[in-house]
């Protein structure tokens, strides 16, 4: 919600039954500007709202005949009225600025944490890796030491057999 530029339902949208959307944007559907010499301040509208088409941006001409409206209508001084109004503008620039230099701060961490993540995987990867490897050396071990325990044994039993043999022959 801190970096909302545009809102077209005024701030004022629904997220349920009787519950208000508060949302406020930079462009909020309208602006109210103070008008110097009259009473009643001027509405600056930045988005319409034509029956059943949604909503889309408002002329620059409206927004000057809007302005020049409420000249004349309310007897505002115009000078003061336009330079109110480029301040407004300037505020919102300023706002805007400031909300996308946030929004590229943001980025910026997400791509930090994104490096990060990507240098633990291949870390992680890594280290499996060399577990892979050295539980297969282990493995290779042991069947080499299993492989040298049967042939021993089979060079006992050959021993053993031939034995009596070798007895009976040193009698005889």
């Amino acid at each position: 919600m801190n970096t909302l530029l545009l809102n077209d339902d005024f701030g004022i949208g629904w997220t349920g039954p009787g519950q208000p959307n508060a949302e406020q944007a930079l462009f909020d559907g309208s602006d109210t500007i103070d008008a110097p010499g009259s009473l009643t301040p001027a509405a600056v509208y930045w988005f319409n709202f034509p029956a059943g088409s949604g909503s889309f941006p408002v002329s620059p001409t409206y927004v000057l005949q809007s302005i020049e409206n409420h000249v004349v209508r309310f007897g505002s001084d115009r000078q003061g009225l336009y330079n109110n109004l480029v301040a407004d503008v300037d505020q919102k620039i300023q706002q805007l600025t400031s909300k996308m230099s946030y929004v590229g701060t943001v980025q910026k961490s997400l791509e930090m944490y994104d490096e990060i993540n990507s240098r633990m995987t291949d870390s992680v990867t890594s280290g499996i890796g060399r577990l892979v490897d050295a539980d297969m050396e282990t493995t290779a071990t042991r069947l080499k030491a299993l492989e040298t325990q049967q042939q021993l044994a089979i060079q006992s039993l050959g021993i053993a057999n031939a034995a009596p043999g070798n007895l009976v022959q040193l009698f005889q």
